[in-house]
């Protein structure tokens, strides 16, 4: 069975990132708040807390609004998953092939390192 490195986003150190650049850009949560109209700040407050992380649409307005990079607010780790599977046609799984060749099939190795279990 062959391993790959999957990049995953750490919720809860993204959700301090998000607050750690509000604050960095100078505004209150209220004033987050008006931006995106929202009726409450809960929103807010739940993606700096990681009970929720912004969609896709959001981040970027905060990245805009605070001054940064999508990729300075989302702090990534990366886990090891299997990556068995067998490959279309035939009944061999990606370990009957050479390393180089393990994973051409497999959605997650055009990003991903293959390691040998």
């Amino acid at each position: 069975m062959c391993k790959i490195n999957r990049p995953v986003i750490n919720v809860a150190a993204t959700a301090a990132k998000i607050k750690e650049c509000r604050i960095r850009a100078g505004y209150s949560v209220r004033e987050i708040q008006n931006i995106f109209r929202f009726s409450s700040p809960e929103a807010i407050y739940a993606w700096e807390k990681g009970k929720y992380i912004p969609s896709i649409d959001n981040m970027i307005i905060i990245a805009s609004v605070y001054g940064v990079t999508i990729d300075e607010i989302i702090v990534r780790d990366v886990i090891e998953v299997d990556c068995e599977f067998t490959i279309p046609g035939t009944r061999k799984t990606a370990d009957s092939r050479p390393k180089s060749e393990a994973c051409l099939d497999q959605t997650y190795c055009d990003i991903a390192e293959v390691k040998s279990a």
